[in-house]
């Protein structure tokens, strides 16, 4: 997964319910479901999920694909995270 719609679109693929429309998805998740549609697009100049959105649509997709491959360009890692935060106590 090289980007951010990579990831968006293994999210969807990978998503718990199978039988998930976008449109469901939308309604779900309070976002317009054209809107939906661009986020999952294979055309890469369609507008992108939004990061307020991550959290609400891993939730219902059922996955983090998309938090993990953030934190991954971030080179993120939860022992990182931990680390960072023992030195801050």
């Amino acid at each position: 997964i090289k980007t951010y719609r990579q990831a968006c679109r293994l999210a969807w693929k990978l998503r718990r319910v199978t039988g998930l429309t976008k449109r469901s998805l939308a309604e779900q998740a309070g976002l317009y479901a054209s809107h939906v549609t661009d986020y999952f697009s294979i055309n890469e100049a369609r507008r992108e999920l939004p990061a307020k959105h991550v959290a609400q649509v891993e939730k219902i997709l059922g996955n983090t694909v998309i938090s993990q491959w953030l934190a991954w360009q971030a080179d993120l890692t939860v022992l990182e995270e931990l680390r960072a935060e023992r030195k801050r106590a």
